[in-house]
Formats: C-alpha cells, sequence, structure tokens
C-alpha cells in the first residue's frame, strides 16, 4: 500500500512533501487512500515538471555561457600565446628540451612555480608568456639576485626560467625569450671559479689521505662533477677504461684510463675495489662532502674563498675554489697542450662551445701555446 508523502488526520488524507526546496503540507479532501494517491501524484507531479523546466533553462544558460567562455579564451590565447601557469608541463612534454636528469627536472619546475608565486604578487596581470618583457625578467633577476642566495641557487633559478620559456619560443614564432638575456651571477659579480696552480695542485697530492688524493685524481683527469664523481662504483673500472656519465648533460664521460690516473687507481689493494670508489664523501652527500673539500683545502693554505661586492651592492662570500675547479684546471691544461676544441669538449661534456669557452682560462699571450701534458704534480 503506497502512502509516501501521505499522512491520515482524523478521516481526511494530507499531503506532506518537500519540492524545490518548498514545504507542502496540504488536505487532500478525501478519506478514500486511492483518490488521495491520485491527487497526490498530480500536484507532485506539477511541480516537479516546473522544477526540470527550471533546471533545464539552468543548464543551457551555462552551457551557452561556457561556450561563449572558451571561445573567449581561445581568441585570448591565439592573442597572447600559452598560459605562464602551464608552461612547464610544455616544457616536461617536449622532446626539444635540453636533457636533465630526474632531480633537475623537480628543481627546475620547483623554481617555475617561485617565479609565478612572484609575477602573481608583482605582476597579477601577466597571464601570457608573450606578455614577459626583458624588464620583467630583470626584475625577477634583482630579486633573486637581492635576495643574498648563493651563486649557484642564482645561477639555477635564472637556468629554469631560460630553459622553460626556450620551448615555448621554439613553438611560438612571436614570442622572444625575455631569460635569454639575463647573464649568470659570476657575470654580474666579475667572479668565477679558478684553476688550480701547479703549486696547489702538488699541496693536494701531498695529502695524508689515500681517497681524498684519489678523488682529486679522479675529478683533474676525468673532469667529472662531485655529484657524478661521488656515485662511482670499482666495477665501473674495467679493461683500462671508467665507464661514466656527466650527470648534468647526459653526455659520456667513458674514457681510456689515463697512465697518472692508472697510478692513483693502483694504489688502492686489489681486496677493497668493490663497492663506493669513495665511501667518505659519498656517505655525506654532494653539498656536505662539497663543504669538507673546501675545508681540507683551507687546511693546506688553499684560498677557497672571496669577498665580492655585486651589482645590488651587498658583499656577498663567493666560493672561487673548491672541486668545480679541476674542470675549470683540466679544460686549461689540455688546450695549453694543443688539445683539439672537439676532443675537449667530449672530455668535459660541454653541450656548446660557449660553455666551452667559460671554462677555459687562457690569457692573449697564452692562447694556442702547447705545454706539457698535464702530468703528475707530486
Amino acid at each position: 500500500m503506497d502512502t509516501r508523502n501521505l499522512t491520515l488526520k482524523g478521516k481526511m488524507w494530507y499531503l506532506t512533501a518537500m519540492v524545490n526546496g518548498a514545504r507542502i503540507s496540504k488536505s487532500l479532501r478525501t478519506d478514500d487512500l486511492a483518490e488521495a494517491r491520485r491527487k497526490r501524484d498530480e500536484i507532485l507531479g506539477e511541480r516537479l515538471a516546473s522544477r526540470d523546466e527550471v533546471t533545464l533553462l539552468k543548464s543551457v544558460r551555462r552551457q551557452l555561457e561556457g561556450i561563449q567562455f572558451e571561445e573567449e579564451q581561445r581568441k585570448s590565447s591565439k592573442l597572447s600565446g600559452e598560459l605562464l601557469m602551464y608552461a612547464h608541463r610544455k616544457w616536461l612534454h617536449s622532446s626539444s628540451r635540453r636533457y636533465c636528469g630526474e632531480h633537475q627536472e623537480h628543481m627546475h619546475i620547483s623554481h617555475w612555480q617561485d617565479f609565478l608565486a612572484w609575477l602573481k604578487k608583482r605582476h597579477p596581470e601577466i597571464l601570457y608568456c608573450r606578455q614577459l618583457t626583458r624588464g620583467i625578467a630583470m626584475e625577477y633577476s634583482d630579486h633573486v639576485f637581492a635576495s643574498k642566495r648563493c651563486t649557484r641557487t642564482y645561477n639555477t633559478h635564472m637556468t629554469s626560467c631560460r630553459q622553460i620559456l626556450a620551448v615555448i619560443e621554439q613553438a611560438d614564432e612571436h614570442f622572444v625569450n625575455p631569460f635569454g638575456f639575463i647573464h649568470h651571477r659570476s657575470e654580474r659579480d666579475s667572479v668565477s671559479k679558478e684553476a688550480f696552480t701547479e703549486e696547489e695542485l702538488r699541496l693536494i697530492f701531498a695529502h695524508d689521505d689515500d681517497e681524498f688524493r684519489l678523488l682529486f685524481a679522479v675529478g683533474l683527469y676525468t673532469t667529472l662533477r662531485l655529484s657524478s664523481a661521488l656515485k662511482l662504483r670499482w666495477e665501473q673500472v674495467t679493461g683500462g677504461y671508467l665507464a661514466a656519465t656527466h650527470e648534468k648533460t647526459g653526455a659520456d664521460a667513458t674514457i681510456r684510463i689515463p697512465d697518472d690516473l692508472s697510478y692513483w687507481l693502483d694504489r688502492v689493494p686489489e681486496a677493497d675495489r668493490h663497492g663506493s670508489m669513495f665511501p667518505t664523501f659519498s656517505g655525506m652527500g654532494t653539498h656536505a662532502a662539497s663543504f669538507e673539500i673546501q675545508r681540507r683545502l683551507q687546511d693546506l693554505g688553499i684560498v677557497t674563498q672571496q669577498k665580492v661586492t655585486g651589482e645590488s651592492g651587498h658583499e656577498r662570500t663567493a666560493c672561487v675554489r673548491g672541486f668545480h675547479s679541476l674542470r675549470h684546471t683540466a679544460i686549461t691544461l689540455s688546450l695549453q697542450n694543443g688539445a683539439s676544441v672537439a676532443s675537449v669538449r667530449r672530455l668535459a661534456g660541454h653541450a656548446t662551445e660557449r660553455m666551452q669557452v667559460r671554462y677555459t682560462h687562457l690569457g692573449a699571450d697564452t692562447a694556442g701555446q702547447a705545454a706539457g701534458a698535464i702530468g703528475r704534480f707530486w
């Protein structure tokens, strides 16, 4: 017996229901249940039909507004190019972007989000890539530069913005990458890593820690960055070759082991040639190992830091010598020895000749002169 929404009060049936947010309580003026059900269905049917019509009209209105909004968005997109908030996604899925490891991918995206947060605060009207100007790029560069962050942090922030927008520039002929004109912090501060002198190398290879000396020998003769060197394992030394990769660029760093590097590798007992080549330093992690290396260099009397006053007027401490200086040293000595640019680029894993020039420390008087081989500094 169907008595939904029906209530018997005395001898009369009443309709009690909620329809379209309104409460209905009404006498159906009958004591017959069948008649009450008929009246109930008739009343509720009219009310529900009215609700359906309103809902349908609202739905149609939403669809029309949505179509109009999407059309406006498409027109705006054609005029302004790619939305900034989606630029990193396009970069991430682009087959033409420069190679980088998973860690660097996360770093680039994180730096891009930092830029978007700054942009939203300072220039909330900027939503599309084509709206960016060199002035805005320089303003953000000054913001990061003035935050007293280290050189590496500043450079990686600028690199992230430059590389992400480079992909947009390739796909949009009307867009010019404004971060393509931003210099590295070392160029703004007029300071960069310096190569080790022969006397400094002799001090390093006279250190009493065999693992420390081996690490520097590997850095000098392979030009591997510290993060890549610390991941080396003895299993990668086989048949007179050292198999390695420049993680930053993905370039092959495999080399036939030179005699001067063999000298240090052969000093390690055969029983110890398994697992990590540098267990002490790799266990610290790259950043801690870098600080420990600088501390040991300072103990040897080698100047590793220099006070610098940048464009913003504040003074900071710049690292001028560290493990990375071995790349500068090796490249400089290789070119002094008459090695071809192509062979040095292969050794260092440089992606461009411009980067090759940046790592070369040759004066006008010595350029092109062939010196002796890198040789031994012990």
